[in-house]
This record gives C-alpha cells, structure tokens and sequence, in this order.
C-alpha cells in the first residue's frame, strides 16, 4: 500500500540531508588538501610533517566514513577522539624515531600496523554506536560493519 503523493515527502525535502553531507565532504577534502600541501611547504623536519600529515588525514577521513549528518555532537567527540588516539600514535612514532636503536623502517612498520588495528576496531564500533545511539551495540551490527 503506497502513501497518496499528498502525504509523501516531497524529494528535495528527502534530498537536502544528502546534499548537505555531500557537500560537507567536499568542503572537508579541499580544506584537508590545502593543509597538507601547507604542511608539505612548510619546512618542518620530516617527523613534524608525518604527524601533521596523519592528523590532518585521519580523523576526517574516520568521520567522513560515518557521517550522517553534520550536526551530531557525538560525530565531532569521535573524530576528536581518534586526533588524541592518532596525535599518540604518531607522537611514540616520531619520540621513536628520534630515540630507538633500530632503524627508520621498522618504527613505521609499527606505526602503521598499530594505525590499522585501531580502524579495524574504532572504526565498525563506532558506525554502530552512531547507528544504534548507545554505547553497547550488537555483535551483529560489528560483524557486519567489519
């Protein structure tokens, strides 16, 4: 049973919400874009530039992968959460660099390996949390994110 078109939504009230997002990621990608080509001209050491890079980078895209819609104070606490987890991260790595007795490539390797078992965590948790409202989400809402 179908709704008479006197009570449908009309589409562009149905649109707008996309239109929004969609915008709000482009705005995001150009903005990130200028501060990391910014960051890339600007002269710092190396270690500087791969944090900066890495939060310029991450959180965004973290949020971008979730987004729904821009005014949701729990979307922005998530992407300031994964700044803190990715400036630590990044942090250790550059303390490492300049402190570690092994070489260059194998700090990264870590970098990089404890980077990628954050989003496979952090990542389905919180599409699910954003989805479901609540801090404990079903295991089958994870699975299926993940």
């Amino acid at each position: 049973m179908s709704l008479p078109t006197s009570l449908m939504p009309a589409r562009d009230a149905l649109d707008r919400p996309l239109h929004a997002v969609r915008n709000g990621l482009l705005c995001m990608g150009l903005l990130q874009g200028l501060l990391a080509l910014a960051l890339v001209h600007s002269g710092l050491e190396r270690d500087w530039q791969a944090l900066g890079l890495l939060l310029i980078l991450q959180p965004p895209l973290f949020m971008a992968l979730t987004v729904t819609r821009w005014r949701d104070a729990r979307l922005w606490a998530g992407g300031g959460v994964m700044a803190a987890v990715v400036g630590v991260m990044a942090g250790s790595m550059i303390w490492g660099l300049r402190h570690a007795p092994w070489e260059d490539s194998r700090v990264l390797v870590f970098l990089c390996t404890a980077l990628s078992l954050w989003w496979f965590v952090a990542l389905p948790w919180f599409q699910a949390f954003m989805a479901h409202g609540r801090w404990r989400v079903p295991y089958a809402s994870l699975f299926v994110l993940a």
